[in-house]
């Protein structure tokens, strides 16, 4: 990730190569273990972000099995964030409906997961931002006060957000 560009890089391309970062490998993705029925993340990634994408999240991976779980995260958040449903959501990353199924849960530990480790970065947090809610999580129009990125979480507009 150091050799990413953030200038030429945009939110929705951090958000799948945060599923690279093996605090995100040890968030519970729900996953079918058996067969090959998840290997179609790997399509689902090439489709929102790219096969450039796909290679990335392939890299430094134990074994196929963590890069369904990284495609599946990705793919989901990417949906996520462009305003999908939660029930189509649901049905579209649930496998079987039993074994590897999708909840509300795991869509929102996804989101807060990678929320919390792009957050990381950031000298200061504020307590009353909100969660990621779909079309309202990103303001690509204003950089962040590092350099070193071009774009920024919008916060929320608390007296204690506005101090910071």
């Amino acid at each position: 990730m150091k050799q990413l560009n953030a200038a030429q890089t945009s939110p929705t391309q951090v958000l799948a190569m945060v599923q690279v970062l093996d605090e995100m490998d040890a968030i519970y993705t729900p996953v079918m273990k058996r067969g090959r029925s998840e290997s179609v993340r790997a399509n689902d990634v090439a489709q929102r972000y790219g096969h450039a994408m796909t290679q990335a999240l392939q890299r430094y991976c134990r074994d196929e099995i963590e890069f369904w779980c990284r495609c599946k995260r990705a793919a989901l958040l990417y949906d996520w964030i462009e305003g999908t449903p939660v029930d189509v959501l649901e049905k579209r990353f649930s496998t079987t409906p039993f074994g590897s199924a999708i909840g509300y849960g795991n869509i929102i530990g996804i989101a807060d997961a990678t929320r919390f480790h792009l957050r990381s970065r950031r000298t200061k947090s504020c307590r009353h931002c909100s969660r990621i809610s779909p079309r309202s999580w990103w303001d690509s129009t204003k950089s962040c006060s590092d350099s070193n990125s071009a774009f920024r979480l919008v916060r929320c507009r608390s007296q204690t957000c506005r101090s910071l």
